[in-house]
């Protein structure tokens, strides 16, 4: 059976069916409320008219919320547990804690809308207007429409500061050059408020430690025939002394391992950097940390956003469980004492972890993962850390079902809270108000894929965060050396061509930089975007030593080496850009589009198998098996069986996704995507024909797949299901059509289930 207009017109009667049947009302006399209509005009031509999203919300009450907008499942829920409930068990469940009352219309809703509807558009200036109210009855449902028309909204004239008598109102006049309010602007009481907290946060930031945004007031003046208002920025009367006074620090104490009753302990003290260390017994961190965390200095004015910055840098070091400060007039004078209360957190731990994996390529099995922390190495904030894991796997679907694995790893890190860079200090041209970082990793990692091969990897890094601002992230990796060695390989895996072209002994000599502009914390902005570019440069400063010392240039055909073993050369670059657009609180629309380039030359055919790209899995193409698209419109034969894999690699990547995600019950949520995509090889190879990029057709190669999933997101882990399904496969050229959900080969062979932890992007 196909999917075809009938069945989803059918499927669509159904569901209206049931939401009729589940919308009854205890009394005809009772409507439901289905929502608001509001209709904006003006008489008056070229009017700015107020926002109706804005208007919208002030208007009570809601209705029934929906799932995606169109379905009220909570009021389903309700409705289905039935009247007679008793006060425990699944009916009860199900009415109380999932499903919601319907909202029924009360007349005096109509009062309360029109009183908030009539504030918000005062608010907003628009003083004159009219408000036409229209309720709209169909089947025992109500929807109200609000008619609204709005004349000349007053505007503002002009706009005074106080008169200049002290210091206080001084520094208040000089603000005035950044004031929110222009003459000619439309009047906005919001705009009222924030001017004030502007105001309020540059004098904190002159040492004006007592002073409030609730001092100042505005007194208006409009004149009605010309619809303006003439604005005076005023001080209240009976000013506390102190909240003109400008305040400078005094003291600054640091109180080491605090804790509550620290005043009934005998704490031992030590000046040292203009700052008095208390603490107990002894220090547990380095004094030396301080002068480039703390942001107060002795004698300096009272600046808001020095102790804002102080009190980041310190959290931010990760050897506090609390941090806290606090500031103490001294009596008689315009100074404060600086007490900076430190909890610290216990520096070790210890962590075990055992996990049931389950990957998307069907492979399955259980993991371990110990590893071990110290956060305050030598005493200087350091963060070291060392894990050890081991898995094993087994495909438990496919053609290679039974193939198993197992994998055993380590890793030890170290990161340092400054840059260290020899014969120069880098820290001094970074934001002090975030902590650089200098990393180090070595790592090992050995894989056993039985009856195939075994693979031996070696990893060191060397390299630097840092960021510029709360949104840019830089990582540099200075040095970055990667080594891996095959053996054990079985004959029938050797005479895989691209198989002794990716997993031959390699050596990976690189330079890597990445930049990532993310303001996703921002949570009160409808668009919040990420963009991630990054570059990875490998064997340069080899080829050069070489070219300096022999003179030969670098050759695929007769590759360079060090210490016995190729190199590779290549350059690749990956650029990731996301927009989320958050509709409502329980509503976000999200786009991704990828694109990278990755490209062999000199000393390599082949771009290394670990810097490939690939398409398909739980954070790819989701109707797609992992690893399984492309490249181009490369078709593997089924003979190669797993080994398909190590050629559906390329080295130029384009991958656009869409996922429509909203709310169902509390933690759990759900999301519609759809994703398209694909991979290709630069150069032409002979092996894997329809795999090559061609500019003026590679839209026509593109996989596309569609589908829906379920998170679990209680906030501190996210458990996904995606099940996703083809709509188009580049070999195929069309699959749409194809669509058969009755058929089981049809959902054997094309139904993707995808279970995954945290967001796919």
């Amino acid at each position: 059976m196909k999917i075809t207009g009938i069945h989803i017109a059918g499927l669509c009667a159904v569901l209206i069916m049931f939401s009729c049947s589940t919308t009854r009302l205890p009394e005809k006399q009772e409507y439901l409320y289905k929502g608001t209509e509001l209709h904006i005009e003006s008489n008056k031509k070229n009017i700015p008219l107020p926002a109706k999203k804005e208007l919208k919300q002030v208007v009570s009450p809601q209705p029934n919320s929906k799932i995606a907008g169109v379905i009220p499942f909570k009021r389903w829920m309700y409705s289905l547990a039935g009247d007679s409930v008793s006060s425990k068990g699944f009916r009860y469940w199900l009415k109380n804690k999932i499903g919601e009352p319907p909202v029924l219309f009360r007349e005096y809703y109509i009062e309360t809308s029109v009183t908030q509807l009539a504030n918000a558009l005062e608010n907003r200036g628009y003083y004159h207007y009219n408000i036409a109210t229209e309720k709209k009855i169909r089947n025992q449902k109500i929807k109200m429409a609000y008619n609204i028309e709005v004349d000349v909204p007053y505007c503002i004239d002009s706009v005074s500061y106080p008169e200049i008598t002290d210091s206080l109102s001084r520094y208040i006049s000089k603000y005035r050059n950044e004031s929110m309010l222009e003459p000619g602007d439309q009047f906005n009481i919001s705009i009222l408020e924030k001017e004030r907290e502007r105001i309020d946060k540059a004098l904190k930031n002159d040492g004006f430690y007592y002073f409030s945004p609730d001092f100042l007031y505005f007194r208006i003046d409009s004149a009605t025939d010309k619809r303006t208002m003439n604005m005076e920025l005023t001080l209240k009367d009976n000013l506390p002394a102190d909240a003109r006074k400008i305040f400078y620090l005094n003291n600054i104490y640091l109180h080491h391992n605090y804790t509550v009753n620290e005043q009934d302990i005998k704490m031992d003290t030590l000046y040292t950097g203009g700052m008095y260390h208390l603490y107990k017994n002894e220090m547990n961190v380095k004094t030396s940390i301080f002068t480039r965390s703390v942001f107060m200095e002795k004698g300096q004015q009272y600046n808001r956003e020095n102790y804002t910055r102080t009190l980041e840098k310190l959290i931010n070091l990760g050897i506090y469980k609390y941090v806290n400060i606090r500031f103490e007039k001294k009596q008689g004078n315009d100074s404060l004492n600086v007490h900076i209360h430190l909890t610290q957190a216990r520096p070790k731990s210890i962590r075990a972890e055992f996990q049931a994996v389950s990957k998307s390529n069907d492979f399955v099995g259980p993991a371990l993962n110990i590893s071990y922390r110290d956060h305050n190495l030598t005493r200087g904030a350091q963060l070291f850390r060392y894990e050890v894991n081991a898995g094993y796997e087994t495909q438990i679907a496919g053609d290679n079902r039974g193939l198993d694995s197992y994998e055993i790893g380590t890793e030890a890190g170290l990161n340092i809270p400054r840059i260290i860079f020899p014969f120069v200090n880098l820290n001094q041209y970074i934001n002090r108000r975030f902590s650089p970082e200098t990393r180090i990793k070595l790592s090992y990692s050995f894989i056993d894929r039985r009856a195939l091969y075994h693979v031996n990897t070696f990893n060191f890094a060397y390299g630097y965060r840092w960021r510029e601002t709360r949104t840019k992230t830089h990582d540099f990796d200075l040095l970055s050396i990667d080594y891996t060695e095959t053996d054990n390989i079985d004959p029938s895996v050797r005479n895989n061509y691209f198989f002794n072209q990716n997993f031959q002994e390699q050596f990976i000599f690189s330079l890597k930089y990445d930049f990532t502009m993310n303001d996703l914390f921002y949570k009160d902005r409808f668009l919040n975007t990420y963009f991630n570019i990054s570059a990875d440069l490998a064997g340069n400063t080899l080829s050069l030593f070489r070219h300096i010392i022999s003179g030969d240039e670098p050759d695929a055909e007769d590759p360079s080496k060090i210490f016995g073993i190729a190199y590779s050369q290549y350059a690749r670059f990956l650029a990731d850009f996301r927009m989320y657009f958050n509709i409502s609180d329980n509503q976000k629309l999200v786009s991704r589009v990828t694109g990278g380039l990755g490209l062999p030359y000199g000393n390599s055919r082949f771009m290394p198998y670990k810097k490939q790209f690939f398409a398909g899995g739980a954070t790819s193409l989701r109707g797609f098996s992992w690893r399984t698209v492309g490249p181009g419109t490369y078709n593997p034969p089924d003979s190669l069986g797993q080994d398909a894999i190590l050629e559906q690699s390329g080295d130029i990547k384009i991958e656009t996704n869409l996922e429509y995600r909203f709310g169902i019950y509390k933690f759990l949520k759900g999301a519609l995507f759809a994703d398209a995509g694909n991979v290709w090889l630069i150069n032409k190879v002979d092996e894997i024909p329809g795999g090559t990029f061609d500019a003026s057709t590679f839209v026509n190669d593109l996989a596309v797949s569609a589908g829906f999933g379920i998170r679990i997101d209680p906030t501190f882990v996210v458990i996904r299901l995606d099940l996703g399904f083809p709509l188009r496969k580049p070999q195929e050229k069309g699959v749409i059509g194809n669509i058969n959900f009755a058929n089981s080969n049809w959902r054997k062979e094309n139904l993707i289930f995808n279970l995954a932890i945290g967001y796919p992007f």
